[in-house]
């Protein structure tokens, strides 16, 4: 009988062990999630013929947005290389 008690104290305190453990790595996980993307991040800008451009002198890669998604551009067949 004291045997399976031992047992048994021995797989419970195992399984609180990965519960705990598992609970530990998905918080630590979710802190380095990206904020979500209706966060905007401002970048900064200059006016430069009636529109705003990039304010390239400002402008670092740490201070980018992160691209959080594939993509791709297609040019219009119309547009000429140069």
């Amino acid at each position: 009988m004291k045997l399976l008690n031992k047992k048994n104290n021995l797989i419970s305190s195992i399984g609180l062990s990965l519960i705990i453990s598992v609970a530990i790595i998905i918080s630590s996980q979710a802190q380095n999630l990206p904020a979500s993307s209706s966060t905007q991040i401002q970048i900064k800008t200059v006016n430069w013929q009636n529109t705003r451009i990039p304010d390239w002198n400002q402008i670092t890669f740490s201070t980018m947005p992160l691209i959080n998604t594939d993509g791709s551009f297609q040019a219009p067949q119309d547009v000429e290389k140069s």
